[in-house]
């Protein structure tokens, strides 16, 4: 499997340890009216998914779970409209869960240039890239390594 698929795996298990840890008031909740889209389900179909390389429907259920993690943070769904304030108001409530909220765009953003909408893909990853100047979670090498002409 992708090494970006394990680092996605691993955020995802920690924001879990964190929802059910009982010093955490605030943690997130994911409820949904059906049982097949709790943020749980949806991160094992899209492990299998991805380690299929099943690109385009691991790229619906990461949408899925954008929707059910931005509902949880109270931010866009649209990445493009995150800025300083919107962000510093999810990290108020989670930093865990804005970290794997940065995951899934990095990932969507992979799926993306897998299936040729490298403009796409190159956005998500400068929107991740402005969050995490560090380039802790590994963004600027998946964007430098997309084409040339992209990058200009």
């Amino acid at each position: 499997m992708q090494l970006l698929f394990k680092d996605l795996d691993q955020a995802f298990n920690c924001t879990m340890e964190l929802r059910s840890g009982s010093l955490h008031e605030n943690r997130p909740v994911f409820t949904v009216p059906d049982p097949d889209e709790t943020l749980e389900a949806l991160h094992e179909k899209l492990m299998l998914l991805a380690g299929e390389e099943r690109y385009a429907e691991a790229l619906e259920v990461i949408h899925r779970m954008l929707d059910l993690v931005t509902q949880e943070l109270g931010i866009s769904r649209d990445a493009s409209k995150l800025n300083k304030s919107h962000v510093g108001h999810a990290v108020m409530k989670s930093m865990t869960l804005f970290r794997f909220h940065l995951q899934l765009i990095k990932a969507e953003a992979f799926l993306q240039s897998q299936m040729g909408n490298l403009e796409a893909a190159k956005v998500s990853l400068e929107k991740v890239i402005e969050f995490d100047g560090s380039n802790r979670l590994g963004a600027r090498e998946l964007l430098d390594a997309l084409p040339r002409y992209l990058n200009s």
